[in-house]
């Protein structure tokens, strides 16, 4: 090996190009936590435009005698100053106080990136990210947060590798001076890029990491469950379409929001993709103007199992399996559950659970937290014939409650139901009203009025237009002037199925109404819609940009499920599942095993029967014989020209082989007998393995002259001066005898002989 110093102006470069890079790197460090920070959606305009100009100012000023950078006694003081500025943001100008802790947060960051910094201060500027992204997790949970996240830790891996490889050049001795090794006489070698090495352990390191973490997070035990689903900033969701008043028009706001409400994941029972209703809060009594439920009607505490399931119906599924309907609810200001059927169980992730007699389902406040639970509900309905045999027959209780009329009840509206259901049956009856609302009336979210003060005789008869909430009260109200029992039931559509999560992605926006028809035979409740498709046909998107939404979807999904809100219950499910999983492998793995032992042993017989009958003939064993000899023969070959050609660049190679040197030295002497440097240098290479192997071993600093002194032999020093003079004489053919040449060496070799070894050896 040969050692190559860098020279003064290469090891400069070297140091200029790792200030470059740590620079770089460890401001896109500060700078990803900043933008793990804004895509939150919590921060102001004003503070990301002041960091985001702040952060670049500071790039460019980032150089020795910058008239920008301040001392560090200036930006402790300038910190100390801003806090009675924190104190008027916090009365005064922002809505909460975690808003305030991050203008602190961002401003004292400011100050220190226009700091003249030292190491101290760069592992400050590193902490306050960290602490950014710290609040970026309070404050979301959409999967943006967690591609950020990713981005963050692996730049802080090489900032911080970066980091340590500047600060122990810096600290080592001068004189220590940097090298890079080459073979003798080939090219030196590049020494190794930095950057490629660093991204190279930062990957290396981060896979590692994630390997070693990823089976700890979902094996170690959970003994808090709500503090990921907790979120310090305003997250409540003002939905008053979901409290036990609602006004008609208040669906209206919710309507003209994106904002998501919750995801469902339907499993068994039901059709991927399958349209469901998902059922919030069941209303009975209308004055006129508003829906809202009796004064006597209470609520009550669910029952739980053993286990702490909640049991609410004993009934099993008529004809079908029961469906399987895990919700995960981003924070309401309603304390409303929702669910798809009639719900039979609800699992024990809810603190508690109640219900009042229309069917609807409550639980804790969740207005500042994410809740997951799972609904087991049979979706099953009555046939339409079994419907149309109900006799309608309710009790004094269902009368006073399904059949209420507003005071002021307009005549008109029984009249106008009477000339439109005229079918003998009630079901037939409702279904004539359904058809007759969605049919002749036009679905608008800008509602326009009339003089008439009854919203609802407005609708009918005036307008004719308007949204989900008129056509199911009109419906609801036109039932009851027929003595059919119904009800008004506020929730949400089906929402938009992603099939890569397998699993519905529910908008505010998808805000609904529909009317229940109750039918006292079969205890059902069956679900009329009378809005027109211009108020619930939901339209699909496709193509590409579509499919990428829908991976977002399904790995915000996934953070949801298993970051967000995974707990106990849910560790035991995967438990569970991995083990069924398992158990599932493995009996595949012995079927398909067995499968292949049977199919083997049948090959053998099969080998047997027809195969060995052949191989046994003797034209089939010379044949046999001859494919082995051309194999062995192609194999010799082929060795042999791929060691001659080495041989021929290289010919003093030879003598590291054992037993065929003695067969391949003759045969590259009589190759180079044209060529006389080779056949010198093959000539002399000859005697020092001769002489090796006699005790006489040169040493690796030794030249050739200086071993053929030490050696004190007139035939060695005459042999290496012969050679030199070939060697290095440009190959005159004029000086060159090969036969003087060979009898140099066959005279060293007998000198050799008769002297023996070495007496220091």
């Amino acid at each position: 090996m040969k050692v190559v110093f860098l020279s003064f102006t290469e090891r400069s470069q070297v140091r200029v190009f790792m200030e470059k890079f740590f620079k770089s790197v460890s401001y896109t460090l500060i700078g990803t936590g900043f933008a793990t920070l804004a895509v939150t959606g919590h921060l102001d305009a004003f503070s990301i435009l002041v960091y985001t100009i702040a952060l670049i100012l500071s790039w460019r000023s980032d150089v020795p005698g910058s008239n920008l950078q301040i001392s560090a006694t200036t930006a402790n003081w300038l910190a100390i100053l801003y806090l009675p500025f924190a104190y008027l943001d916090f009365r005064y100008l922002s809505p909460s106080g975690i808003l305030v802790l991050i203008h602190f947060t961002l401003f004292v960051s400011i100050f220190k990136l226009f700091q003249n910094k030292e190491d101290r201060d760069w592992v400050f500027l590193y902490l306050l990210a960290v602490f950014e992204v710290l609040l970026a997790a309070g404050l979301t949970v959409d999967a943006v947060f967690v591609v950020m996240l990713i981005v963050f830790v692996l730049t802080g891996l090489i900032a911080l590798e970066v980091f340590e490889i500047r600060k122990t050049r810096r600290e080592a001795r001068p004189n220590q001076a940097e090298r890079a090794f080459s073979h003798d006489g080939a090219k030196l070698r590049k020494p190794v890029r930095p950057v490629l090495y660093l991204l190279v352990i930062t990957g290396v390191m981060a896979v590692f990491i994630l390997a070693i973490a990823f089976p700890f997070f979902f094996a170690l035990p959970r003994f808090n469950t709500g503090f990921f689903g907790r979120s310090f900033g305003d997250s409540t969701v003002a939905m008053t379409g979901f409290s036990d008043v609602v006004q008609l028009g208040d669906v209206v706001n919710i309507k003209k929001s994106q904002q998501i409400v919750m995801y469902v994941r339907v499993k068994g029972g039901a059709v991927p993709g399958q349209r469901f209703r998902w059922h919030g809060v069941a209303l009975t009594s209308f004055n006129g103007s508003s829906w809202g439920k009796p004064v006597d009607l209470r609520r009550m505490r669910v029952p739980t199992d053993a286990q702490g399931t909640f049991l609410l119906d004993k009934r099993s599924v008529a004809g079908g399996q029961p469906t399987l309907q895990t919700f995960f609810l981003e924070p309401m200001s309603s304390t409303v559950l929702f669910y798809a059927g009639r719900p039979l169980l609800v699992s024990n992730q809810l603190s508690f659970l109640s219900r009042d007699q229309t069917g609807t389902l409550y639980t804790a406040d969740h207005s500042a937290q994410r809740i997951t639970y799972t609904v087991t509900a049979d979706t099953t309905i009555p046939s339409d014939d079994t419907c149309r045999r109900d006799p309608m027959r309710y009790s004094q209780e269902e009368q006073d409650r399904y059949l209420q009329l507003p005071s002021h009840f307009n005549p008109r509206i029984k009249e106008l139901t009477q000339g439109i259901a005229t079918a003998p049956t009630a079901f037939d009856k409702a279904r004539e009203i359904e058809f007759y609302l969605k049919n002749n009336f036009g679905y608008s979210l800008n509602l326009k009025r009339t003089d008439e003060p009854d919203p609802i005789v407005d609708f009918l008869f005036n307008t004719k237009v308007g949204h989900c909430e008129y056509f199911a009260t009109s419906m609801v109200l036109m039932l009851r002037s027929q003595g059919i029992a119904a009800r008004i039931v506020n929730g949400f559509q089906s929402g938009e199925y992603n099939p890569v999560s397998e699993s519905y992605v529910i908008h505010q926006s998808e805000a609904h109404s529909w009317v229940e028809v109750y039918f006292p035979a079969t205890q059902s409740w069956v679900e009329f819609d009378p809005t027109p498709p211009a108020g619930t046909v939901q339209f699909s998107k496709s193509g590409w940009m579509a499919y990428v939404g829908q991976i977002v979807e399904a790995m915000r999904m996934f953070w949801i499920d298993y970051v967000v809100s995974y707990d106990a219950s849910k560790q035991r499910s995967l438990a569970q599942d991995t083990q069924e999983k398992v158990s599932d492998y493995k009996s595949d793995y012995a079927h398909r095993f067995t499968e292949f032992k049977d199919r083997l042993v049948q090959s053998i017989l099969h080998f047997d029967k027809r195969v060995l009958p052949l191989l046994r003939h003797q034209l089939m064993g010379a044949m046999v014989w001859l494919l082995a000899f051309a194999l062995f023969t192609a194999a010799l070959v082929i060795y042999l020209y791929r060691t001659l050609r080495r041989l021929r660049f290289a010919p003093e190679s030879v003598f590291s082989m054992n037993v065929t040197k003695w067969f391949l030295l003759p045969l590259l002497y009589w190759v180079h007998r044209h060529h006389p440097q080779q056949f010198a240098l093959l000539g002399y290479q000859e005697m020092l393995f001769f002489l090796a192997r006699k005790g006489w071993k040169r040493a690796p600093g030794q030249t050739p002259f200086e071993f053929a002194q030490a050696i004190k032999l007139p035939e060695v020093m005459a042999l290496t001066d012969y050679y030199y003079r070939i060697r290095f004489s440009g190959g005159n053919p004029h000086e060159f005898d090969l036969k003087r040449m060979k009898g140099l060496v066959d005279r060293v070799k007998d000198s050799i002989r008769r002297l023996g070894p070495p007496r220091n050896t």
